[in-house]
């Protein structure tokens, strides 16, 4: 019996990278990526099983790129909130009409499900204290949280008996991948500790950013492809993340500064100009996949091996820096050798 096809969309990218990997043995993958990141390794990557491969912008899919394939989870987009800002015209492009094309595209070419991975970012900044279910109010700041709640609009429209749709909004994600960044809040501050013992916040440290691990990300992301999809969800946004995964930036920063001894946290002068906090509520998530779903809330664990991935991957303040891991500095080379 052949195995169901699923094209991963920026499946050489920092979440994508450890997907790949997590659905090979069960699934037959095809990878389309524009190939940013391609050559941004800090661990060799052992896939479990060959698959296909296409170096592609998606905003070029035609359908034959489609063809036989039954799922695809869209993960490619400019990816997070200041990297977005860097092009806002190519940011525009990708995360909302070129993700738009691609969902239509999809239903043509008779696709059963797609799920698309959005961001929890399009909460912006929100003045409500209480946990935000998926239809709270939506007050995205940046140009990245912009797009992607535009792209959600328009691609739950599409959902019907015969295309099933599951949008995914995912707090921060951290943890080790081949292909790391050091760009997003958790991974920034333990890499910043292992490198350099001090770990720099540009705010007050008050602002709250719901945090989840990358393999706990995959997980659900594999369930999600077997998971009945009734009229009751079809179409629907799910919040990704886990039970007690709500932290304020201040929190985060002494849980790493507890965890790895002799970190010193600087709270700099000039603070940022992001000032996005909200509070997410995932009951809708553990409603759907079960109370005993496979995520748990254990960070300072995974604080611990995140840095022991570092140390083993002799992880310097050199890489930490540079355009390897740091995916606005990547892109900034990329964009000036165009």
């Amino acid at each position: 019996m052949s195995k169901k096809k699923v094209l991963i969309t920026g499946n050489l990218g920092y979440i994508g990278s450890v997907l790949t990997n997590y659905l090979s043995d069960d699934y037959d993958i095809v990878g389309l990526d524009i190939g940013y990141f391609q050559n941004c390794k800090i661990q060799k990557i052992r896939n479990k099983k060959k698959f296909k491969q296409t170096i592609k912008d998606i905003d070029k899919i035609k359908k034959k790129d489609l063809k036989n394939i039954e799922t695809i989870i869209h993960l490619a987009s400019l990816s997070n909130d200041p990297l977005g800002e860097i092009n806002k015209k190519l940011t525009i492009r990708t995360n909302h009409h070129s993700t738009v094309k691609l969902a239509r595209l999809s239903k043509q070419c008779g696709i059963k499900r797609f799920i698309y991975v959005s961001t929890q970012s399009l909460y912006g900044v929100s003045k409500n204290n209480n946990y935000l279910k998926e239809d709270a109010k939506k007050s995205p700041v940046t140009t990245y949280a912009i797009t992607k709640y535009d792209a959600e609009k328009k691609i739950f429209k599409l959902a019907d008996d015969n295309f099933k749709i599951l949008i995914f909004r995912p707090a921060t994600v951290f943890g080790p991948s081949p292909r790391f960044r050091s760009d997003i809040i958790l991974n920034n501050f333990v890499g910043s500790a292992v490198t350099s013992k001090k770990i720099r916040i540009f705010s007050d440290g008050k602002p709250w950013r719901p945090i989840l691990h990358i393999d706990d990300m995959c997980k659900i992301l594999v369930k999600s492809l077997k998971i009945d999809i009734s009229k009751k969800i079809n179409g629907t946004a799910i919040n990704l993340g886990v039970r007690g995964g709500n932290y304020t930036v201040k929190k985060l920063a002494n849980l790493v500064k507890q965890t790895l001894p002799g970190t010193e946290i600087v709270y700099e002068k000039n603070p940022s100009k992001d000032q996005r906090t909200y509070k997410v509520s995932f009951e809708k998530l553990y409603k759907i996949f079960g109370n005993k779903i496979i995520i748990k809330n254990n960070v300072v664990k995974q604080i611990k091996e995140l840095a022991k991935f570092m140390k083993k991957n002799k992880f310097s303040y050199k890489i930490f820096t540079s355009h390897k891991t740091n995916r606005i500095i990547r892109l900034k080379k990329i964009f000036n050798e165009i």
